[in-house]
């Protein structure tokens, strides 16, 4: 299941919101992880944005853990992390070239 993510993940993950929400944040992680679940989002993306904002801010032990985990697992894992190309004008989106490239992103 491919799963179109935003910035509100990150939100959570830092406690932002409420323990609960962090705990369930946590939860979709590990679940995407062990499935055979992708995230979806934009190169650029405010997703992307705030993931670099929350490692900057990254103070805790959990905070940093969970930094690993998406970095080592998800962003640089094309299985787990489907970042997709905005072309410019046609609102919608595209694959960059390379090994998915037959992969369709709208």
């Amino acid at each position: 299941m491919k799963l179109v993510v935003d910035e509100w993940l990150w939100a959570d993950l830092a406690g932002e919101n409420t323990q609960k929400r962090q705990s369930e944040s946590h939860r979709v992680l590990l679940q995407v992880l062990q499935k055979c679940d992708q995230f979806v989002t934009v190169a650029g993306s405010q997703f992307l944005r705030t993931f670099w904002d929350f490692c900057r801010s990254a103070r805790t032990p959990l905070h940093k853990k969970t930094i690993k985990m998406f970095t080592d697992s998800f962003a640089y894992n094309p299985q787990k992390l489907l970042l997709c190309a905005q072309i410019e004008g046609a609102g919608r989106l595209a694959m960059p070239t390379g090994p998915l490239a037959k992969t369709t992103c709208i």
